[in-house]
């Protein structure tokens, strides 16, 4: 998902065709709704927050009694 404030594709989901290592940074080539692609990087999607585990480890899974 486009995370990009203003990006024209922000809070959209779109496939990954691959990805590629620039300049040290990851890269997504994108497949844009119009069929044509576009390369950005990762750090304008969610990607880091989908891959990391949910930062609360306190969750209630049933009470004590």
């Amino acid at each position: 998902t486009i995370t990009r404030r203003y990006h024209p594709f922000e809070g959209k989901s779109l496939e990954v065709l691959r990805h590629s290592l620039r300049q040290g940074r990851l890269h997504f080539v994108l497949i844009l709704p119009d069929g044509s692609k576009s390369l950005i990087p990762a750090a304008w999607t969610d990607f880091e927050s989908a891959a990391r585990p949910p930062e609360n480890h306190h969750q209630s899974v049933g009470s004590l009694e």
